[in-house]
């Protein structure tokens, strides 16, 4: 079943990811089963909180309340978070979210060690303007059934709710951590040698869903490699 191999392959990145010191901690993915459809996701998962909402998109008390229910897979060293889902019908890719919510503080990272991430979060925001950094989460959705024109069925949100800049095909966990890190954690993507290793499922399910009219417009697109 696809959606067991996609799972296996999260967890493989997780461990790895937490082995070479890149993550704080993290949660393995679950299924969730409801006749046709499978769904891949942390453990808490509650229906509608992998959505997009106008008000608190970018917002730290959503960044706080993600933290508060465990509605995440990872926190990274800084405080940033990694949340994902996938879902299945009738073993095939109909639907995923993969978050990277970037730290709205930067906090020294002996305190990140030291403390529970919220009250470190906690902490430093009583002291918001030497330590707040306005970046915004990522999130890449793959929905095609909801595709319509100017809202493309993969896409990824960022700044505001209403962006959807249009991505070639979904993207497997893999490929996703291999962005984040090398875009946003250029450090750690130098130090650790590991990258080429990580494998997910999903990556040559589709060479594009991008419609033609989106094709004309500025978007995102990459060439497959062998080993990914």
């Amino acid at each position: 079943m696809l959606a067991e191999k996609v799972k296996n392959s999260i967890i493989n990145v997780l461990q790895t990811l937490y082995s070479e010191g890149l993550l704080q901690f993290y949660k393995n993915p679950v299924i969730y089963k409801n006749r046709d459809d499978v769904l891949v996701t942390w453990p808490n998962h509650v229906s509608g909180s992998d959505e997009n909402t106008n008000d608190a998109f970018g917002t730290l008390a959503q960044y706080r309340s993600t933290l508060i229910d465990g509605s995440y897979n990872a926190i990274l060293r800084d405080g940033s978070i990694l949340k994902v889902s996938y879902k299945f019908s009738r073993n095939q890719l109909i639907k995923h979210s993969l978050w990277y919510w970037p730290c709205p503080l930067v906090i020294p990272a002996s305190d990140m060690r030291d403390e529970v991430t919220l009250d470190a979060i906690d902490l430093y925001s009583t002291q918001w303007t030497d330590y707040v950094r306005f970046r915004t989460p990522l999130r890449f959705d793959f929905a095609p059934k909801e595709a319509t024109p100017g809202h493309p069925a993969s896409h990824i949100h960022m700044q505001v709710s209403e962006c959807r800049i249009p991505v070639e095909r979904p993207l497997g966990f893999a490929s996703f951590v291999r962005f984040i890190f090398r875009n946003f954690h250029s450090q750690d993507w130098a130090s650790a040698g590991m990258w080429d290793s990580l494998t997910d499922n999903l990556d040559a399910e589709k060479d594009t869903c991008l419609h033609d009219d989106d094709l004309f417009i500025q978007h995102l697109a990459w060439k497959k490699r062998k080993n990914y």
